[in-house]
């Protein structure tokens, strides 16, 4: 008769870490989601600089601007900061837990015209290759989010306890 044994050491405290983890990586993700919502809006409320020369939408445009004093701003229009200030991240209501959803909304009622909109489109000529567009920096930002949030995975694993993580 052939008899094997195995005596595993530090079994419970494996089951501890590996818990302690499973708690912790919804945090993890919805941490680092946040963060790159982050970084998302600094691209999009960047000032670039004044144009030297306006790539109008139209004729009907450029009139309507200089008919309404620049569109109520004044010409020459002095920036007021207010659409950069516009931008909020706004946690989804609807994700569940283990999922962040989070939503970059620009609140100033012209947004869509300087940053474009969630599909990437309705930014006015004007702002065209100047301004950021809203849905390619969301891009830009979570394209590296799966390696990131291993990386950071991979520390809470290491600091509960679990070697080789």
């Amino acid at each position: 008769m052939t008899t094997l044994s195995v005596q595993i050491v530090g079994a419970k405290l494996v089951r501890m870490g590996l818990q302690n983890l499973d708690r912790e990586i919804p945090n993890i993700g919805a941490q680092q989601i946040y963060e790159a919502f982050q970084r998302a809006k600094e691209r999009v409320t960047r000032y670039p600089p004044s144009p030297r020369r306006v790539r109008w939408d139209s004729e009907k445009q450029r009139a309507a601007f200089f008919a309404t004093n620049g569109f109520g701003g004044g010409i020459p229009y002095m920036r007021t900061g207010t659409y950069g200030k516009s931008w909020i991240i706004r946690r989804n209501p609807r994700a569940a837990r283990a999922m962040a959803g989070y939503s970059l909304i620009g609140q100033a009622r012209y947004s869509k015209y300087v940053g474009g909109d969630a599909y990437g489109t309705s930014q006015s000529r004007i702002h065209g290759n100047r301004w950021a567009k809203v849905r390619t920096s969301v891009e830009k930002e979570m394209k590296p989010l799966p390696r990131s949030i291993r990386v950071h995975i991979t520390m809470v694993a290491r600091r509960t306890g679990l070697k080789g993580a």
